[in-house]
């Protein structure tokens, strides 16, 4: 802010009045946090990194700037720690954002494991003691069998929304409704790295499955109603529709079928075996089939379930159930 209030003091005044609104009003520490015309509820991130690589070791120790930087920094490190008067724990966060910058300036992933590696070469083993905990933590966590490897990544976002809804409860008069936040199903993904980097079989396995990971984790707070498995089948082309109204769905085997696997679902989730499953599934169909026929006979209507009712509604129970 210094710097700038010399070369620009209006826009150093005018930054300075706003970190105080900030500050004042206890703006970051609200949550969910205002961002754009949406609040964000929660933020993952994950760095994503292919094996390490000692090839790609090689190409860093080879790259001259890289060669050149590294030794000065470690000149400068071998400095503070004999005592020149300078405490190396104090200039250790200062040596890890060089190690990004110089990683930066070659066109390098600042992932964890590069980061360690670049380090790692600048100080020695035995002073990795003297870091704060948190950096002498990554250093070792990249280490396998003694040895220090880079590895390339990209960092994975996911942020995950929330909005203010009236909360409606059946014992609440209207008047007694509460407002909360809901997380909403509209989570944004973003990825932040060098592609030059990102190999074929990277984006296939781990960055593909971690992406899946972060959307299921997502899915677990709030679905969208797009991704609901019921809305696809029932969307699906040639997909097995009943012709009978919403009201009248006491009449629909299928519908009746999918009822009562849901009421017993906590049994039907447990049957460790197949057939099992087949068996109490098969109970329910004839259940329904009987169930279902008197109703219909009742009502003056035909009797005679549709043909393969009992495949569609089987698949379905399995949908719903996931089993």
């Amino acid at each position: 802010m210094r710097a700038l209030a010399s070369a620009k003091p209006r826009l150093a005044r005018s930054l300075s009045e706003l970190s105080e609104v900030v500050e004042d009003e206890h703006l970051l520490e609200r949550w969910p946090f205002p961002l754009d015309d949406r609040h964000l509820a929660m933020v993952v991130r994950q760095w994503i990194q292919e094996e390490r690589s000692e090839t790609f070791a090689n190409l860093l120790l080879n790259d001259p700037f890289w060669a050149e930087t590294t030794t000065m920094f470690r000149e400068l490190w071998e400095r503070s720690t004999k005592g020149g008067g300078a405490d190396p724990m104090r200039n250790a966060s200062r040596l890890f954002d060089n190690a990004k910058d110089l990683l930066a300036q070659i066109q390098v992933p600042t992932s964890p494991a590069n980061i360690a590696f670049t380090v790692g070469r600048i100080i020695s083993g035995e002073d990795i003691e003297l870091l704060p905990t948190p950096h002498r933590h990554l250093i070792i966590a990249h280490q396998s069998d003694g040895q220090l490897l880079p590895a390339r990544g990209v960092l994975l976002t996911t942020q995950i929304f929330a909005s203010l809804s009236l909360l409606e409860d059946d014992t609440q008069s209207p008047k007694e409704a509460s407002v909360v936040w809901l997380v909403q199903p509209d989570a944004r993904l973003a990825l932040s790295g060098d592609l030059a980097h990102v190999s074929g079989p990277f984006i296939k396995t781990d960055l593909a499955n971690a992406i899946l990971a972060h959307r299921d984790f997502a899915r677990s707070l709030a679905q969208h109603p797009f991704t609901e498995i019921s809305a696809i089948r029932k969307a699906q082309p040639g997909s097995f529709k009943s012709t009978l109204a919403d009201n009248e769905c006491h009449f629909d085997y299928i519908a009746e079928a999918r009822r009562e696997a849901q009421s017993r679902r906590d049994v039907l989730i447990q049957n460790d075996v197949e057939w099992k499953i087949d068996r109490d599934v098969k109970k329910i169909l004839d259940r329904t089939q009987k169930r279902v026929a008197q109703r219909r006979r009742r009502a003056g209507l035909e009797g005679t379930p549709p043909r393969r009712w009992r495949l569609e509604a089987e698949r379905l129970i399995r949908q719903d159930l996931e089993i």
